[in-house]
């Protein structure tokens, strides 16, 4: 289940990355880099300035979240915290514990790109020219963070010991 994600959250990468060179190729010169709260631009910059921004960011969270499981296993536990660190730390566990921590960085790195290509798409009009923020697009930034939450939440009940340990 791991390796599936894990491919789906670099796919995902590349999608948002490709998408983010189609958004800079069809962009006017000058495009929107900053909204205000109420959706309207309060910024303007060059073109360059988003296909950096975004594809910067796009980049480096995929290829973060992709070694994340990676570091997990070779950290030295004293700079892993996490709940139960002694059960979950110990040789016969640390394989399923960064198994856990795969699955949860494959859902946030994916949820970044998914945030990030909705995000240019909404500022995207027709013909290159700057979108009208939609209500979804105002809401956008507070369902990731709710999102965000959640996965917190679930990754602290992942977890908890076992039944039987308990």
């Amino acid at each position: 289940m791991a390796t599936a994600s894990r491919w789906l959250l670099a796919l995902s990468g590349v999608a948002a990355l490709a998408f983010t060179f189609y958004v800079y190729s069809v962009s006017p010169d000058i495009v929107p880099v900053h909204y205000a709260a109420n959706g309207a631009p309060d910024r303007w910059g060059p073109r360059q300035e988003v296909l950096h921004i975004c594809g910067w960011l796009i980049g480096i969270s995929t290829a973060c979240f992709l070694a994340a499981p990676a570091l997990f296993r070779r950290a030295p536990a004293a700079i892993i915290n996490l709940p139960h660190k002694d059960y979950w730390l110990s040789p016969e566990h640390r394989d399923a514990a960064a198994g856990k921590l795969a699955a949860w960085a494959s859902a946030v790195g994916i949820a970044i790109n998914v945030l990030m290509v909705a995000l240019q798409s909404a500022a995207l009009g027709q013909d290159g020219a700057p979108g009208v923020p939609s209500a979804l697009t105002s809401w956008l930034p507070l369902l990731f963070v709710a999102f965000a939450l959640a996965s917190c939440v679930w990754l602290v009940r992942a977890y908890r010991l076992p039944t039987h340990v308990r």
